[in-house]
């Protein structure tokens, strides 16, 4: 690692396998496609473990002859031109198959987000100029669906007998590898897409600062269109190291320690969001070495959390990439590291120069506040189809044709000693659940929603490391739109990261004396219960009741009707665990997460955990129990009686 000072050094080499199986991924060796390295890790390792998910387990070998059959496939389709092929899986062995396998065919592979609206799939595939979607029995009905060109390949419909041998398909380093559009979380999405020789050197940065072996274990769980599967996809079978898959959903987090310790995982990789959701359970993780947290900020709170779980040979490695440059910062973390105030991103890994500039594109002094620009002869080539956007975010070195520069659009502050702090977005990009939202964007989309006359949207903090949106909106006439009517709009149009948790209502926004919106004026958006297309309904039992006490505390509400919708109310998968947690302590139910948005109201989870009381219990103790609930509630309720 470049420039790395002694201290940060010595906690790095903490976290060093003590078996000496760590094999330096060499500078020469990124002079090659992606498909050389891995069908060198089949040479090496060929009954070693490649994948291990919650149902499968498949080796080196088994792997490379399925991602073969995928790729004869694709070649038999649409032969050996350079074209690309779209991936519509979740997160598991087949979208692996499926990546190598595009891969090997000497594709450029799509990977895309089953989350988004079928008409923005749709746009990604003419703009990407797709011929080959792939995707498997879970995901076909949707792939079908949106595909309007070209071909649809059920994986799981493949003869595993079939041709399987390498296709010796000639790949030149400098080929494109991939294109990855962001999240999704913006209306106008960006295709990144980088070569063969990018990746490789992007690992080797991993692997060499993570020493990453093939004794290791990764976690994969970040979904298939995410750019931030590549490190942990890669950095695995690109070192003969195991890649374990999961398609991790709200309802699994609450359980991700156990799989953790069930999968013997030793590097872990999430934003910190999630790993503030499991890492607080009380579980030991004796054969977690590394985590990594990328993608968002991490709080001084996150290192508290891992100083306290955490055994003291795991280091916590705090990172800043992007799906443009790659890893480009490393900051490593043990339990005697002192991080007061905010959390460092840290020091520059190799071949990428970090700097700061002010608007003019001049360097900052050390101390002050800027944007951070990358130069490096490994950036990322630019944005899919949009040269414009290409040349106004990448600029090449002057009398240095191999340099490079990117500016992020991200604010840092440099220390003396080199390491740098993240501050923030330098636009109005914000991170919602570890999603990159424009705001732009989401007003651009409200705007769009009937009786809507102006809207302004902003972020604010309401848990420590959690932003919401809320949506300031002026109506065109009265009576103004409800939360639900206007939520259901945007359902049609937008992920959901880009759905204001709330919506204000006002005469008139504030504006300034140039006439501008004054976001600084605009009011506090306060606790008081969202309007909704069906008025409030007050708790009639003592388990509605209770209910209703925990969704008030949980979503910091005046009050919540029996028949609200959780996510009209504002609710989000992260607050859904909360919730659940809660009421499995208080009513002694075993209630999987799921139910939240299965049963979306209070009247219906109180249903749910109606039956299995008079499932679980006998009538003594259930007249008991209720009793005793009914004396705990926040007001008086009808009788126990009622239940039924």
């Amino acid at each position: 690692m470049a420039n790395l000072p002694k201290q940060q050094r010595a906690i790095r080499d903490e976290c060093f396998h003590p078996t000496g199986r760590f094999v330096e991924f060499k500078r020469s060796e990124i002079n090659q496609s992606i498909v050389s390295r891995f069908e060198a890790q089949v040479l090496n390792f060929p009954r070693r473990v490649a994948i291990k998910s919650n149902n499968h387990e498949i080796t080196y070998d088994e792997l490379n002859r399925s991602a073969n059959v995928v790729a004869h496939t694709i070649l038999s389709e649409v032969g050996e031109e350079k074209n690309t092929v779209a991936l519509m899986f979740e997160q598991g062995v087949n979208s692996i198959a499926a990546t190598i396998g595009a891969l090997k065919a000497g594709k450029v592979y799509l990977p895309l987000d089953l989350n988004s609206p079928p008409g923005m799939i749709s746009e990604l595939l003419r703009n990407s100029e797709v011929e080959v979607t792939l995707t498997d029995g879970d995901c076909a009905a949707a792939a079908i669906d949106a595909s309007s060109q070209g071909s649809v390949i059920d994986v799981t419909n493949l003869d595993p007998a079939g041709r399987n041998d390498n296709p010796g398909i000639d790949i030149p380093p400098d080929s494109n590898a991939y294109i990855f559009y962001t999240s999704g979380s913006t209306g106008r999405p960006k295709g990144v897409f980088d070569t063969h020789r990018n990746v490789l050197h992007n690992i080797m940065r991993y692997t060499n600062s993570l020493h990453i072996s093939s004794s290791d274990r990764l976690t994969l769980i970040h979904p298939p269109a995410s750019s931030a599967t590549v490190s942990s996809l890669f950095g695995s079978l690109l070192n003969g190291a195991v890649v374990c898959p999961l398609n991790l959903r709200p309802d699994q987090l609450q359980n991700l320690g156990t799989w953790l310790n069930s999968h013997e995982i030793t590097i872990y990789h999430s934003v910190p969001s999630v790993f503030r959701q499991w890492a607080e359970m009380g579980d030991e993780f004796p054969e977690l070495r590394l985590i990594r947290l990328e993608g968002d900020q991490t709080l001084v709170r996150d290192v508290e959390i891992y100083k306290k779980h955490f055994a003291s040979n795991c280091l916590l490695v705090n990172g800043l990439g992007a799906t443009e440059c790659g890893i480009v910062r490393q900051y490593f973390i043990n339990i005697y590291s002192e991080v007061k105030s905010m959390v460092p991103i840290g020091y520059d890994v190799e071949d990428m120069d970090v700097s700061l500039h002010d608007n003019e594109g001049q360097p900052v002094p050390v101390g002050a506040v800027g944007e951070i620009v990358v130069k490096s002869e490994y950036l990322a080539k630019g944005y899919w189809r949009n040269q414009t956007l290409t040349q106004a975010t990448f600029s090449s070195e002057h009398g240095q044709d191999d340099q490079r520069i990117y500016r992020t659009g991200d604010l840092g502050r440099m220390q003396p000693d080199g390491s740098l702090t993240y501050i923030g977005r330098k636009d109005s990009q914000v991170k919602i659940r570890g999603h990159s939202v424009e705001l732009a964007d989401v007003e651009a989309a409200l705007l769009e929603v009937e009786n809507v006359l102006e809207a302004v949207v902003i972020a604010l903090e309401d848990r420590p490391g959690t932003l919401r949106l809320v949506a300031y909106l002026v109506p065109s006439r009265l009576p103004a739109p409800t939360a639900s009517s206007i939520r259901t709009t945007l359902e049609i149009r937008l992920p959901q990261q880009m759905i204001p948790s709330t919506y204000v209502i006002l005469d008139t926004l504030p504006l300034t004396a140039a006439g501008k919106v004054n976001r600084s004026s605009l009011p506090e958006p306060g606790n008081q219960r969202p309007q909704l297309d069906r008025g409030y309904q007050a708790p009639r039992t003592p388990i509605e009741a209770r209910l209703a006490r925990i969704w008030k505390e949980v979503l910091a509400l005046d009050e919540v009707g029996i028949y609200d919708r959780f996510l009209d109310l504002g609710g989000d998968s992260l607050l859904a665990v909360k919730i659940v947690s809660r009421i499995v302590r208080a009513l002694q139910v075993e209630i999987p997460l799921r139910s939240l948005f299965d049963a979306p109201t209070i009247y219906e989870m109180a249903i749910i955990i109606s039956q299995y009381l008079l499932a679980n219990s006998n009538s003594d103790a259930l007249v008991q129990f209720l009793t005793e609930l009914e004396s705990t509630s926040e007001k008086p309720v009808l009788g126990s009686d009622e239940i039924d």
